[in-house]
C-alpha cells in the first residue's frame, strides 16, 4: 500500500563533512562548479590530514565531488599567519582562493604589514598562479568572484594606498575591488570609501562582467546619506571599472552587509545583519539577519529582516537559476518554526523571486556552530560552509573548532509502493531475494523520468542485471493509466532493523531533480 508523501519541498541534509586538525580549523567560503564539485576554503592552526603546516596559521582549500568524497586538499601559507576567507570556481573548473597573509607566500613579495592574496588552482589542484598585493600598511581580501569570461574579482579593505589609487580617508581603512584576467594580470583596481572606516566583505560578478561589492561604512560614501552609526552598502561597477551606482542603507543603529550575489537576470541580493529596524521592517531581537533585492538599475525590490528574540547574522547569500535566494548565517536562538541544537546554530533560509520565504533550516551541534558561506548549483543543490565547536550529526570532532560543509537537497515528495498490491509489505532481510518497489506517476510527476541508477531504498541501490543495467522497468503498476517505474532492490542490502516500520526511497530524475517517498514495511525472520 503506497504512502503518499505530498507536501512542501524543503531543504534536507544529504551529507555533512566535518574535518580538521587537532587544533582550530575554520571554514569560511564555499563554491560549486558546473560538474557538481564543491570547494570549501578557510584556515587552520594545525595540519590537516596529509598536509603540512607552514606557519602559525595556514590557508586551505578542499574539493569534494557531488557525493561528498574528498578529491584533494591544499594547505598553504608563509611562515607567518595566513587566512583564506573566500573561494569561487569558474566555468572550466578552476578554483580561486582569496585571503590575507602576514608573511610572504612562495614566489611573492610582501608589500606591508599584511597583504591580500588570490591563488588559482586548476581542477586537479595544481597551483597555476598566486598574486600577493597591498600597500605599505595592511590589507585583507575578504571575497572573490569569477565571471563567464574567466576574469577574477577580489574585494577587501586596505589601511593604505594601493598602487595607482587615492586614499579616501586618513587613518581609516578603505574598501577595494581588483580585477584580474584568467592569467593573473591585473586589469584595474578601485579603492573607495568615506572619511571614516569602509570595509568590503563580499563581491559578485554577473554574466556581463559587472561587479558588485558589498560591505559597511562608518561614514558617508560619495553621493549617499548615512541613516545610522554604521551602514551597509553595495556598489556596482561595469566591466571596465566604471562605477554605475552605489546604495548606502540601514537603520538608525548599526548595519553590516556581509554577502552579495547576482542572478541570471542581473538582480542583486545583499545579505547581512542589523542591530536596528530597517525601513518598513520589524526587529525580532538584539541583532537580526536581513536580505535585500535590487534590480539591475539599483532599484530596491524588497527587503526581509528576520530573527529570533536573540542574536542573528546573515553572512552569505546565493541565488539559483530560477531566481530563488539562499541566505546563510548563524543564530543564538531559535528561528520561527525551528529548534535550537546548541548554544549557537547555523541556518540557511530560502526565498522565492518575490521574497516569499519557502523554508528555513537551522542545524548544529550541542555547542557553537556558525555558517559563513553558501552556494547553489545548477540542479538546485545547496551547500553551506562554516565551523563548529562540537560534533555535527553523524560526525566526529577532530579538535577544537572544525570546518564543515553541508549539502542540502530539495526532495520532491512522491508516492511509492513497496511490493505493489501487497500489504503489510513483509520483508525477510536474509532471504537472498529482491524487493520490488514502484515509484508512482501522478498528474504532476512523471516517474519515468527517474534515473534508476540513482534510486536507493533504505540505503540500498537497485539490483543490477547480468549486463550491468539496473533491474528496472516501466509499466502501469496501479492501473491508473499512468506509466510508473518499477525497480528491484536486494533485500540483504536494505539498512533496516526488526523494529523499523517505514522505508524511505530517494532518487534523481535525469534532469537532476531529487525525489523522496516512503512506504510501510514489516521486517520478518
Amino acid at each position: 500500500m503506497p504512502v503518499a508523501a505530498w507536501g512542501q519541498t524543503k531543504g534536507q541534509i544529504q551529507w555533512i563533512r566535518q574535518f580538521g586538525s587537532s587544533r582550530d580549523d575554520f571554514g569560511y567560503g564555499v563554491a560549486a562548479d558546473a560538474s557538481g564539485n564543491i570547494y570549501i576554503a578557510g584556515y587552520t592552526l594545525g595540519a590537516l590530514p596529509s598536509q603540512t603546516s607552514t606557519g602559525w596559521s595556514d590557508a586551505f582549500v578542499r574539493k569534494y565531488n557531488a557525493s561528498g568524497t574528498e578529491l584533494w586538499t591544499r594547505q598553504f601559507g608563509s611562515s607567518s599567519p595566513d587566512f583564506a576567507l573566500g573561494v569561487t570556481a569558474d566555468a572550466s573548473g578552476n578554483v580561486y582562493v582569496a585571503g590575507y597573509t602576514y608573511g610572504v607566500l612562495p614566489g611573492q613579495i610582501s608589500a606591508g604589514y599584511t597583504d591580500a592574496f588570490v591563488r588559482k588552482y586548476d581542477a586537479s589542484g595544481t597551483e597555476l598562479w598566486t598574486r600577493q598585493f597591498g600597500s605599505s600598511s595592511y590589507e585583507a581580501a575578504t571575497g572573490v568572484a569569477a565571471d563567464a569570461s574567466g576574469n577574477i574579482y577580489v574585494a577587501g579593505y586596505t589601511g593604505g594606498v594601493l598602487p595607482g589609487q587615492t586614499r579616501a580617508s586618513t587613518g581609516y581603512p578603505d574598501a577595494f575591488v581588483r580585477k584580474y584576467d584568467a592569467s593573473g594580470t591585473e586589469i584595474w583596481t578601485r579603492q573607495f570609501g568615506s572619511s571614516a572606516d569602509d570595509l568590503a566583505l563580499g563581491v559578485a560578478a554577473d554574466a556581463s562582467g559587472n561587479v558588485y561589492v558589498a560591505g559597511y561604512t562608518y561614514g558617508v560614501l560619495p553621493g549617499q546619506t548615512s541613516p545610522g552609526s554604521t551602514d551597509a552598502f553595495v556598489r556596482t561597477y561595469d566591466a571596465s571599472g566604471t562605477e554605475l551606482w552605489t546604495h548606502q542603507f540601514g537603520s538608525s543603529s548599526a548595519d553590516i552587509a556581509s554577502g552579495v550575489t547576482a542572478d541570471a537576470s542581473r538582480n542583486l541580493y545583499v545579505a547581512g545583519q542589523t542591530y536596528g529596524t530597517l525601513p518598513d521592517r520589524t526587529s525580532a531581537g538584539w541583532s537580526d539577519a536581513f536580505v535585500r533585492k535590487y534590480d539591475a538599475s539599483g532599484t530596491e525590490l524588497w527587503t526581509r529582516q528576520f530573527g529570533s528574540a536573540s542574536y542573528e547574522a546573515a553572512t552569505a547569500v546565493a541565488a539559483d537559476a530560477s531566481g530563488n535566494t539562499y541566505v546563510a548565517g548563524y543564530t543564538w536562538g531559535a528561528l520561527p518554526g525551528q529548534t535550537g541544537a546548541g548554544r549557537g546554530d547555523a541556518f540557511v533560509r530560502k526565498y522565492d523571486a518575490s521574497g516569499t520565504e519557502l523554508w528555513t533550516f537551522q542545524f548544529g551541534s550541542s555547542s557553537d556552530d556558525v555558517a559563513f558561506g553558501v552556494a547553489a548549483d545548477a540542479p538546485g543543490n545547496i551547500y553551506v560552509a562554516g565551523h563548529t565547536y562540537g560534533a555535527l550529526p553523524g560526525q566526529i570532532s577532530a579538535g577544537f573548532f572544525d570546518a564543515f560543509v553541508v549539502k542540502l537537497v530539495e526532495y520532491t515528495p512522491v508516492a511509492i509502493d513497496i511490493k505493489p498490491g501487497g500489504f503489510p509489505n513483509s520483508i525477510n532481510l536474509g532471504s537472498g531475494g529482491s524487493v520490488p518497489v514502484a515509484i508512482l506517476s501522478s498528474a504532476t510527476f512523471d516517474a519515468t523520468t527517474v534515473n534508476p541508477r540513482t534510486v536507493t531504498l533504505a540505503g540500498a541501490s537497485v539490483a543490477l542485471r547480468g549486463n550491468g543495467t539496473p533491474n528496472a522497468s516501466i509499466q502501469d503498476v496501479n492501473g491508473d493509466r499512468r506509466l510508473d517505474l518499477l525497480v528491484h532492490v536486494p533485500a540483504a542490502a536494505l539498512q533496516l532493523s526488526r523494529t523499523d516500520t517505514l522505508a524511505t526511497l530517494t532518487g534523481q530524475t535525469y534532469s537532476g531533480q531529487w525525489i523522496q517517498g516512503s512506504d510501510s514495511v514489516r521486517i520478518v525472520p
